[in-house]
């Protein structure tokens, strides 16, 4: 005899299956509840508050920790140009424009002018043998 429980899923006590319309219906949705706190901590911060005083004031209202510390980072990160904040990212993005913009300037002239200077070189050369040419012809 085949012992019942051995075709039952291992996560579901045995024989019983559960609905996939009703596993779903058990799932909190909390996206709009953590998007108005990402807006409220984006808001709080733009209005000079600090992320520790956000923290504590979530954590008073129920917030899990983990969670709370996520919105306000993000809101903390979405808000720096907003509050004048600089990033080490910011000036070495603009540093690397100026650098990249000097360098191919520099590069353009200095391959651009030994090459010129190359090509000038090498027409003189023609022009002088072709001089030498004509005059060893005349003789």
């Amino acid at each position: 005899m085949e012992d019942p429980q051995a075709n039952a899923p291992i996560d579901s006590p045995a024989g019983s299956f559960m609905d996939p319309v009703a596993a779903l219906s058990q799932v909190q949705d909390d996206v709009a509840e953590r998007l108005e706190a990402h807006q409220w901590a984006a808001d709080s911060l733009l209005h000079g508050h600090t992320p520790e005083e956000l923290l504590e004031t979530m954590l008073v209202q129920g917030w899990d920790h983990d969670t709370a510390a996520e919105i306000i980072e993000s809101a903390r990160i979405q808000t720096r140009r907003e509050r004048g904040v600089v990033t080490r990212d910011d000036i070495v993005r603009d540093l690397d424009v100026e650098y990249r913009r000097a360098t191919s300037a520099i590069s353009m002239f200095l391959f651009g002018g030994l090459l010129g200077r190359a090509a000038r070189t090498f027409f003189a050369a023609l022009r002088t043998s072709e001089k030498l040419k004509r005059l060893s012809g005349k003789k």
